[in-house]
């Protein structure tokens, strides 16, 4: 016995939304920005940050991690954690 489904069905319907900025207790927007080390991926995040900074009026830091090939420390992230209301890492080439 052969089995054959159809590949019509219902269609989803999605409507995106903008989530809300997520602020620090004071009100203010906090961004840690996690530079991996490789190639380039330090300057992205150097005109990312300029970028939100502008637009958001937010505060950025910027972080790094030795190199591209180990995991950030528990304490750059536990730092991280403490002072921002998100982070943004980048990899690069």
């Amino acid at each position: 016995m052969v089995w054959a489904y159809s590949p019509e069905g219902a269609k989803a319907v999605f409507t995106p939304q903008i989530a809300a900025l997520p602020k620090a207790a004071d009100g203010a927007l906090s961004i840690a920005l996690l530079d991996n080390r490789k190639a380039n991926a330090g300057i992205l995040l150097k005109e990312l940050g300029d970028g939100l900074e502008g637009r958001l009026g937010a505060s950025v830091e910027h972080y790094s991690k030795p190199n591209a090939s180990v995991a950030a420390s528990p304490e750059l992230l536990d730092q991280i954690a403490t002072h921002a209301s998100f982070a943004v890492a980048a990899s690069s080439d």
